[in-house]
């Protein structure tokens, strides 16, 4: 699944933004943060400039975490993906499948 959001520079000068990218998973079998930051992008901008900035989530990467005895486990369920705090999505993983 590939993440998107538009960044925009209202202003008349140049600057720079992060987009910080946030990961919720409240069906989890074990209790989790908040929200865990799974990744992050600094941009610079011109006056007036607009650009889209994506994130490819990556379930073995970003939307596993550790059990009681440290070992990574992937559960399907509703997860919730923020971005800089402004852009909330939710999305659903169906099936866990082991290679």
């Amino acid at each position: 699944m590939t993440a998107t959001v538009m960044v925009c520079n209202t202003g008349l000068r140049a600057g720079a933004e992060t987009i910080f990218w946030y990961l919720r998973d409240p069906e989890a079998s074990i209790t989790q943060p908040r929200r865990r930051l799974i990744a992050f992008e600094k941009i610079d901008l011109a006056p007036g400039e607009s650009r889209e900035v994506s994130l490819l989530v990556d379930p073995q990467a970003h939307l596993n975490y550790p059990d009681a005895d440290g070992r990574r486990i992937l559960e399907p369920g509703s997860f919730v993906l923020e971005a800089s705090r402004c852009v909330e999505a939710e999305f659903t993983l169906l099936e866990v499948t082991r290679t």
